[in-house]
Formats: C-alpha cells, sequence, structure tokens
C-alpha cells in the first residue's frame, strides 16, 4: 500500500528524473529486484536468528528467474560491493552472521537445485564461487573462515571430458566442503570433490583438489598446511592467527592472548 502511495504522488512530478529520485528516495528498500516466480523468499535474521520484517541487504541485488527458492541472510551482514544473484529454481543459500564479503564476486547466475552454506564470523576477500555450469552443485563453508583474494571455488569443470570408446562423461561435478576456521591464501584454487578439514591452512597460489584430501585426518593434529599444484600436506601440529606476526607477539606480550 504504502508503495502504491509513493509510486501515485510522483506521478504530480513533472520532471522524469525528479520523479526517479522521489521514488528512489521514498520508497521501501528491498533486496528483491525481480521475482519471475512462485514460492521464492528472502529471510533476514536478526542476531538471535529470529525473522526480521526487513528484505534489504546493502548492495545485494536478486533477481528470481525460477520457483521454490530460499536466501537466509542475518542483518549483519556486509557486502563492500554489488553483489548480483540471478537463480533459477529449487536454490537455497544460507549465509551465516557477522559475514564480511571485500568483493565477493557472484555468478551472474545461480543454477537449479544449488545450494550454498556459509557459516558464521566468515571472511570473505575477493572470491568467486561458480555456480552456474550445470545443476545440483554445492559448496559449504564452514565457522570463522578467512579467505584472501583472486580465489576460485568451482565444484564443476564446467565442460564435459568423455571416455572415447563410450562417450560417457568422466569429469561428473562433486561438492566442495571448507571446514570450520580455514584460512585461504591468496590465488588459492579449490575444485570439485574438495574435502578441506577443520582448522587448515591452504598456502597462496594452491590448487586444492580431491587428491589433495588426507586420507586419515587424525594425521593433522588437530591443525595442518596445505601448499603445491595439486595442494598436499606440508606442515601439522600448528595453529593460526588473523593478526600479523608483530601484532600477535605484542598482544602476547601484554599477556592479552592465551597460548
Amino acid at each position: 500500500m504504502y508503495k502504491r502511495l509513493i509510486k501515485l504522488l510522483s506521478c504530480f512530478i513533472p520532471d522524469r528524473k525528479l520523479r526517479r529520485k522521489f521514488r528512489e528516495k521514498f520508497s521501501p528498500k528491498n533486496s528483491v529486484i525481480s521475482d519471475k516466480g512462485k514460492n521464492n523468499r528472502l529471510i533476514i535474521l536478526d542476531d538471535d536468528g529470529n525473522e526480521t520484517d526487513s528484505k534489504y541487504i546493502k548492495n545485494l541485488k536478486i533477481y528470481f528467474e525460477g520457483d521454490n527458492s530460499e536466501f537466509r541472510f542475518y542483518q549483519s551482514t556486509y557486502f563492500d560491493s554489488e553483489v548480483i544473484i540471478c537463480c533459477k529454481s529449487n536454490v537455497c543459500i544460507s549465509m551465516g552472521k557477522n559475514l564480511y564479503a571485500g568483493s565477493f564476486l557472484f555468478p551472474i547466475c545461480v543454477n537449479d537445485n544449488v545450494n550454498l552454506i556459509i557459516g558464521d564470523n566468515v571472511l570473505l576477500g575477493e572470491t568467486s564461487i561458480y555456480l552456474c555450469d550445470e545443476p545440483g552443485l554445492k559448496v559449504e563453508i564452514g565457522d570463522d573462515c578467512m579467505f584472501s583474494s583472486d580465489i576460485i571455488i568451482r565444484p564443476s569443470d564446467g565442460h564435459a571430458i568423455l571416455n572415447y570408446e563410450t562417450k560417457q562423461p568422466i569429469n561428473y561435478p562433486q561438492n566442495i566442503k571448507i571446514g570450520n576456521r580455514c584460512w585461504i591464501g591468496k590465488g588459492v584454487r579449490i575444485l570439485k570433490g574438495a574435502d578441506i578439514p577443520d582448522n587448515s591452512v591452504v598456502g597462496m597460489g594452491s590448487i586444492y583438489t580431491r587428491g589433495s584430501n588426507p586420507s586419515d585426518t587424525t594425521v593433522l593434529n588437530g591443525w595442518g598446511v596445505f601448499i603445491g599444484t595439486p595442494a598436499r600436506l606440508d606442515k601439522t601440529g600448528i595453529t593460526w592467527d588473523k593478526k600479523n606476526t608483530y601484532d600477535y607477539l605484542k598482544d602476547k606480550e601484554r599477556n592479552q592472548i592465551k597460548i
């Protein structure tokens, strides 16, 4: 009703530019730019996980092109630059609270039956998640993760590789899972079938594939560093902190942190 009233009042403004500015200023903000389907939902939660009346996250623009999709965001979500999501049917996107995305790059189109789940307290640098190549893709990122820049996550190769004799595909897509409290370095590529254990560090420029997954996570002693192309387990028995070494040591000297 309120939106219709604003539109009606704007009709009395003769100048087209001023009329558009009037509508933009007084119309209620909504991240859903277009909904061409049915049963689509954008849910905004407060810090306690309760659904709010808001339908707006700054810099987020959603185009529903299909049916039965559900997006869940917290009010604390922060996108530093514009994020455009154009999705088909049966898409589920869920992002935890205190998500900070410095430059979160989404493909303009998300395919059918796609799932993207991101946990709480995640810091995303320049991160591209490819969910447009084919239906049924799934990417899961745990809590307290930190991503650097120029990172690509791709659960599908995008094109088929075939057995020469049978002409059947041999490179089907596979889900990607990144555990809790993982630090992903600059320029890392995470490919289909990757299952990065909790508390891992993946070094700069590494390519983490299905073959990088450790067969026995107990060897990590809780923590591990993976480096290389393809990435391999390089160190165990470590931990990490968001501070640089200088600031970390200063805090340690002041007895402000525990080891």
